[in-house]
């Protein structure tokens, strides 16, 4: 059996740990706007929140998870075709939520579910937005 080099956590590419990075600033985020949900709104609203990220969260670790996993090859056409093939895939699985969402388990508070749902979309935008403020060349 053939051992696996392992590699010291600076030597790794920055992109490796995107996906936990990701899934934990998400959690963070749905843990906020749920007890948000529940000091402005009341109990019944959590479930609207946490639903609404949840539906975010899923596709999006799903994209990170196929898009970055590692290749062997380093050729740009397999690259854009798992992209393209993660893109799909998240597409699908997005819909596919909405549609379990609002058929098995309707929101009490649709505006909460679609604000968690954007604001927890935003998150990883935003990370980005600041860690390229703190780049300087």
């Amino acid at each position: 059996m053939k051992q696996v080099p392992r590699v010291h956590l600076a030597q790794r590419r920055p992109y490796q740990d995107m996906p936990a990075r990701l899934l934990i600033r998400q959690c963070l985020t749905a843990v906020l706007l749920a007890a948000l949900a529940w000091v402005l709104v009341g109990s019944g609203a959590v479930l609207s929140a946490l639903l609404g990220s949840v539906v975010c969260m899923v596709p999006a670790l799903y994209f990170a998870c196929r898009f970055l996993r590692p290749r062997g090859s380093r050729q740009a056409k397999q690259h854009v075709s798992n992209l393209y093939r993660a893109q799909v895939g998240k597409f699908t699985l997005s819909m596919a939520l909405f549609v379990i969402v609002f058929v098995k388990l309707p929101p009490a508070h649709p505006v909460l579910f679609f604000s968690a749902y954007a604001v927890t979309c935003l998150v990883p935008q935003l990370c980005c937005w600041r860690t390229k403020a703190r780049v300087t060349p």
